[in-house]
Parts: C-alpha cells; sequence; structure tokens
C-alpha cells in the first residue's frame, strides 16, 4: 500500500487481517517504505533493484530512532548513490543473460540441428556433463576461473561416475575432457552472436585447449625391420619390400601407398604429396623423400593412362618411366 509516511499515518496504521508482514511505500520518494511485522515492529527501508535486476531492501533505520522526514532524506541520498554506481536510474532495468539451460534448450539446440545431425551427441554430453554445474547460472555469471575450476573437475571425474565396475577407477580421457570444453566454447559463441543477450566475452579463453596425441602401436627395432624387408623380397609380390620402405618413410597409410599416382610425385622438389580427399585425418599431407625413397618409388611405379602405381602379381610386368631427383 502507498500512502504519505508521518510518524502520525504510521501511529495509526492496522495490520490487514491474516498478515504476518507488510509493506508501506512513501507516496513522494519512489523506493522509501517501512516494513511492518504482525508484532508491530516497524522501521525504514529502501527497495531497489541491483545490477542484475534483483529486487533488493536496505534498511535505514527504526521506526522512533529518527523522524519520518530525516528517514526520508536518508533514503533520497542512498538511493542516489545506487543509481551513480548502477550507472542508471535505480528504476531501470539492466536486461539479463539467460540461464545457460534456457539458451542451450531453447536457442544453441534448435541451432544446431538445422546445421548438423550432431544435435543427439551434444545434448548428451551437455545433460552428463554441463548440466550440473553451470545449467543453473546465468551465462554472463560464468567466468574464467569457473572454466578453469570446472576443467580440473572433469579431469577428475570418473567415467560414468563410477557406476561401471569395469571402469570403476578410470577417469575421462583426454579427449573426452576437451570435447565437453569445446562445447562450451561453442555455446558461449554462439550465445555472444545473438544480439538479444548482453554477453561480450567468451570465459572459456581462460583455458588454452590442446591435443595430447597417445601414440599406439608398435616399434620394430632395426634387427627385426631389416628382417622384415628380407622376407619381403622374398615374398612372391615383388613390390611388397617397396611398399613397406615408401610406408615406413612417409608414415602413409596401406591404402595410400598402392593408390598413389605419378601426380603426387614432385620430382622438382623430392616431395610426394597425398590429397587431402583420401586422408582421414582430413589435414595435407606432404612428405619430403630421401632419395633412397624417392628412387624407390620411381623404380617401382608403372605408367597406365598418366597413373603411377606399384606392380603386384596380378598387375603383371610393365616398365616404368626413367626419373632421377635433382
Amino acid at each position: 500500500m502507498k500512502l504519505h509516511i508521518t510518524e502520525k499515518a504510521l501511529n495509526e496504521f492496522v495490520m490487514p487481517a491474516g498478515k504476518k508482514k507488510d509493506v508501506i511505500f512513501d507516496q513522494e520518494v519512489t523506493g522509501f517504505a517501512v516494513n511492518v511485522t504482525h508484532k508491530g515492529c516497524m522501521s525504514y527501508v529502501i527497495v531497489f533493484r541491483d545490477v542484475a535486476g534483483k529486487q533488493r531492501q536496505e534498511k535505514l533505520a527504526g521506526v522512533g530512532e529518527v523522524s519520518a522526514n530525516a528517514a526520508r532524506a536518508m533514503a533520497k541520498t542512498r538511493l542516489a548513490d545506487l543509481a551513480q554506481l548502477k550507472g542508471s536510474s535505480v528504476g531501470g532495468r539492466r536486461k539479463l543473460c539467460p540461464t545457460m539451460d534456457e539458451f542451450f534448450f531453447s536457442c544453441f539446440l534448435p541451432a544446431v540441428k538445422n546445421k548438423s545431425k550432431s544435435y543427439g551427441t551434444h545434448a548428451s554430453i551437455y545433460r552428463n556433463h554441463v548440466q550440473p554445474v553451470f545449467g543453473a547460472k546465468r551465462l554472463d555469471e560464468i567466468d574464467g576461473h569457473d572454466i578453469v575450476a570446472f576443467n580440473t573437475l572433469l579431469r577428475e571425474k570418473r567415467v560414468a561416475d563410477g557406476r561401471w565396475k569395469m571402469q570403476a577407477n578410470q577417469s575421462l580421457a583426454d579427449g573426452t575432457v576437451k570435447r565437453i570444453l569445446i562445447l562450451v566454447r561453442h555455446i558461449f559463441n554462439e550465445a555472444i552472436r545473438d544480439k538479444t543477450n548482453t554477453l561480450t566475452e567468451n570465459p572459456t579463453h581462460a583455458l588454452q585447449l590442446t591435443t595430447t596425441r597417445k601414440v599406439k602401436g608398435r616399434f620394430l627395432t632395426r634387427e627385426q625391420l631389416s628382417a622384415l624387408l628380407t622376407a619381403a623380397g622374398e615374398s612372391e609380390n615383388k613390390s611388397l619390400a617397396d611398399i613397406l620402405r615408401v610406408m615406413g618413410s612417409t608414415g602413409l597409410r596401406r591404402e595410400n601407398v598402392l593408390a598413389m599416382q605419378w601426380a603426387w610425385l614432385d620430382d622438382a622438389r623430392g616431395t610426394l604429396t597425398v590429397p587431402l580427399r583420401l586422408i582421414r585425418r582430413k589435414k595435407a599431407s606432404c612428405s619430403t623423400l630421401r632419395r633412397a625413397c624417392w628412387h624407390c618409388c620411381v623404380s617401382a611405379g608403372s605408367m597406365s593412362q598418366g597413373h603411377g602405381y606399384f606392380r603386384t602379381p596380378k598387375q603383371g610386368n610393365r616398365t616404368a618411366p626413367a626419373a632421377t631427383l635433382g
């Protein structure tokens, strides 16, 4: 209710039946009020909204400790200070950023559905790892320290929260942690692009996402490699030893070596370049060949409609063109 707050008006005030507490707002100064309890306790307060737009109360003094006029003057001063801190009028509200849950399910996920088939994976990663930590927080309340702490939490997190007996003591793999953080970064990038939000910075930039490659496989000793090449030289496939030499020198996969074409070889530079469409990791591969490997490629190659390849018993004997490494 509203009335002109004076000592007389407060003394005549009667608490409405059934109420335990009431707030009397002043007709003269917006934000100045009196809190009244069912026990008759009264105090002068100011009611305002903070920077996030949430309504707050601040007690000034008890009724009887200062006069109503003095309390009104105190309220004017305090409200002016708060307005100056906010950089706007006390009655104005700053537009709120949505919570991460609100933005993810109402904006981010629908957009991903239109662009990619992996929206189901995004939703699963979000619900299992991101939502329990950031779901209820507003996007502008999450800072770099929160992201660093989240990264630490993920690296200590057990697979399936320890529910799987076979992996009860295993923590999330580095690749899984990176994938989760990439999703969080993607969410913030989309929120920044959305002009309806007030977000301007991506807090995930506090972390530098790196790739840790764990090489798996068997490494041959010199003796084992020599024995392998000797056995390959005795094979029915006379090109097998050369195929193994090229694979060992360049690191190419078997299917790439068997699909080699003359256009891939650069005589002037002494390099072998595999087209991007044939590489699984979708990164261009250009290898500088050693002299012995280069002569191996040329001597093992053959001409067939402008294409070069290694001979196999089924392909028969064909003559390779003469070429040298400059």
